[in-house]
């Protein structure tokens, strides 16, 4: 094999490995993930304006939450606690086309008054959610939970959904 043979087959075989790394780098699934983990670390980082990023602004929920009364309620937490940490397991991302259904399980942590513990969910009862993204012109969004089981709230939250 002559040398410029040689290279053609290694730089073919090279582009084909970089194309197949960026459809997957750039696949939906890919890219909903990296959306939850920088939201994650925005809110663990108590910026507000980076969580509000994976919001669809016509978010609403079967509980009455629309993206300003989610968005109010994350400020009130991040308000009331300090070294917030999401213990989150790997999202289960399923895409449809321009949705997707992504389901969470965490427990978030923080320090209140000088003790730290749970602020929702424990190790042994996590917080449980099914969100619905939608492809929007701006990118992926949540716009509806679909599925919300915060322990420490599940009879507040039932009463919400029933009104």
């Amino acid at each position: 094999m002559t040398t410029n043979r040689l290279t053609a087959v290694v730089l073919l075989g090279a582009a084909v490995v970089l194309g197949a790394w960026l459809v997957r780098y750039f696949s939906a699934e890919q890219v909903i993930r990296r959306e939850i983990a920088d939201a994650v670390e925005s809110f663990e980082n108590e910026q507000l304006l980076g969580v509000a990023t994976v919001l669809s602004r016509s978010y609403h929920d079967p509980w009455g939450l629309s993206y300003e009364t989610v968005l109010g309620n994350l400020q009130e937490v991040m308000d009331t606690f300090s070294e917030l940490q999401v213990d989150l397991e790997p999202p289960i991302v399923e895409v449809d086309g321009e949705q997707a259904r992504v389901s969470l399980r965490f427990v978030l942590w923080g320090t209140a008054d000088g003790e730290r513990g749970y602020v929702v969910g424990s190790s042994s009862d996590p917080v449980n959610t099914t969100e619905l993204w939608r492809k929007e012109p701006a990118g992926w969004r949540v716009v509806t939970t679909e599925t919300l089981d915060i322990p420490e709230l599940r009879d507040e939250l039932d009463a919400m959904r029933s009104r």
